[in-house]
Protein backbone atom coordinates (compact mmCIF):
# COMPACT_ATOMS: atom_id res chain seq x y z
CA UNK A 1 0.00 0.00 0.00
CA UNK A 2 2.56 2.34 0.71
CA UNK A 3 4.43 1.79 -2.23
CA UNK A 4 0.92 3.34 -4.15
CA UNK A 5 2.30 6.25 -3.57
CA UNK A 6 6.17 6.54 -2.99
CA UNK A 7 6.69 4.53 -6.95
CA UNK A 8 5.05 7.46 -8.63
CA UNK A 9 6.16 9.91 -6.65
CA UNK A 10 10.01 9.10 -7.19
CA UNK A 11 9.34 8.07 -11.42
CA UNK A 12 7.74 12.18 -11.16
CA UNK A 13 11.10 13.38 -9.34
CA UNK A 14 13.00 11.46 -12.04
CA UNK A 15 11.22 12.60 -14.51
CA UNK A 16 11.15 16.40 -13.80
CA UNK A 17 15.08 15.99 -12.81
CA UNK A 18 15.99 14.01 -16.25
CA UNK A 19 13.57 15.75 -18.32
CA UNK A 20 16.04 17.25 -20.91
CA UNK A 21 17.92 13.70 -21.01
CA UNK A 22 14.42 12.09 -21.81
CA UNK A 23 13.77 14.28 -24.72
CA UNK A 24 17.34 13.81 -26.07
CA UNK A 25 16.19 9.81 -25.74
CA UNK A 26 13.39 10.29 -27.05
CA UNK A 27 14.99 12.17 -30.23
CA UNK A 28 17.34 10.02 -30.73
CA UNK A 29 14.55 7.06 -30.67
CA UNK A 30 12.44 8.52 -32.98
CA UNK A 31 15.02 10.64 -35.10
CA UNK A 32 14.20 9.22 -38.11
CA UNK A 33 10.63 9.76 -38.00
CA UNK A 34 11.58 13.32 -36.56
CA UNK A 35 13.33 14.27 -39.67
CA UNK A 36 10.81 12.91 -41.98
CA UNK A 37 7.84 14.82 -40.65
CA UNK A 38 8.44 17.35 -38.59
CA UNK A 39 11.63 18.80 -39.70
CA UNK A 40 11.33 22.52 -40.93
CA UNK A 41 14.50 22.28 -43.09
CA UNK A 42 14.06 19.28 -44.65
CA UNK A 43 13.54 21.42 -48.17
CA UNK A 44 17.20 22.53 -47.45
CA UNK A 45 19.20 19.49 -47.08
CA UNK A 46 22.62 21.66 -47.08
CA UNK A 47 22.04 22.35 -43.59
CA UNK A 48 22.03 18.78 -42.49
CA UNK A 49 19.86 19.49 -39.97
CA UNK A 50 18.44 16.21 -39.47
CA UNK A 51 15.57 16.80 -37.02
CA UNK A 52 17.98 18.80 -34.85
CA UNK A 53 15.56 21.76 -35.33
CA UNK A 54 12.75 19.98 -33.84
CA UNK A 55 15.20 19.14 -30.87
CA UNK A 56 15.87 22.54 -30.27
CA UNK A 57 12.48 23.34 -29.91
CA UNK A 58 11.66 21.17 -27.61
CA UNK A 59 14.82 22.00 -25.52
CA UNK A 60 13.51 25.45 -25.74
CA UNK A 61 10.12 24.42 -24.54
CA UNK A 62 11.18 22.72 -21.39
CA UNK A 63 13.70 25.39 -20.39
CA UNK A 64 10.89 27.93 -20.93
CA UNK A 65 8.90 25.48 -18.52
CA UNK A 66 11.51 25.58 -16.40
CA UNK A 67 11.83 29.14 -15.87
CA UNK A 68 8.54 29.91 -15.51
CA UNK A 69 8.19 27.47 -12.77
CA UNK A 70 10.97 29.22 -10.83
CA UNK A 71 9.26 32.67 -11.26
CA UNK A 72 6.08 31.27 -9.81
CA UNK A 73 7.95 29.95 -6.96
CA UNK A 74 9.42 34.05 -6.45
CA UNK A 75 5.65 35.19 -6.69
CA UNK A 76 4.37 34.28 -3.37
CA UNK A 77 5.20 36.56 -0.57
CA UNK A 78 5.57 35.06 3.28
CA UNK A 79 3.85 37.40 5.94
CA UNK A 80 4.04 36.98 9.67
CA UNK A 81 1.94 38.77 12.32
CA UNK A 82 2.36 38.38 15.87
CA UNK A 83 -1.19 36.85 17.37
CA UNK A 84 -0.16 36.84 20.59
CA UNK A 85 0.22 40.46 20.55
CA UNK A 86 -3.34 40.68 21.68
CA UNK A 87 -3.26 38.34 24.37
CA UNK A 88 -3.22 39.22 28.04
CA UNK A 89 -1.80 36.43 30.06
CA UNK A 90 -2.17 36.18 33.75
CA UNK A 91 -0.09 34.55 36.19
CA UNK A 92 -1.30 31.64 37.73
CA UNK A 93 0.87 29.92 40.80
CA UNK A 94 -0.55 26.58 41.83
CA UNK A 95 -0.15 26.85 46.01
CA UNK A 96 0.60 23.27 46.05
CA UNK A 97 2.93 21.69 49.21
CA UNK A 98 6.56 20.47 48.13
CA UNK A 99 7.14 16.73 48.82
CA UNK A 100 10.51 15.77 47.95
CA UNK A 101 11.59 12.03 48.81
CA UNK A 102 15.17 11.35 49.41
CA UNK A 103 17.41 8.27 50.21
CA UNK A 104 21.04 8.73 50.65
CA UNK A 105 22.47 5.75 48.51
CA UNK A 106 26.15 4.30 48.94
CA UNK A 107 27.60 4.46 45.57
CA UNK A 108 28.81 1.85 44.02
CA UNK A 109 32.06 1.60 42.96
CA UNK A 110 33.05 0.45 38.91
CA UNK A 111 33.85 -2.75 38.35
CA UNK A 112 37.69 -2.25 37.40
CA UNK A 113 38.31 -5.30 36.25
CA UNK A 114 36.28 -4.81 32.67
CA UNK A 115 37.39 -0.78 32.70
CA UNK A 116 41.70 -1.64 32.06
CA UNK A 117 43.13 -1.44 29.14
CA UNK A 118 44.08 -4.86 27.85
CA UNK A 119 47.92 -6.14 28.95
CA UNK A 120 50.31 -6.75 26.01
Amino acid sequence: MKYLFTIPLIIGLLMQTFSKELIMVGFKVNQAIIERALCENKSRPELQCHGKCQLKKQLTKEEQQERDGNSAKSKYEVFFEDVAAGINYKAYCASTPLITVYTQEIPVPPFYPIFHPPCI
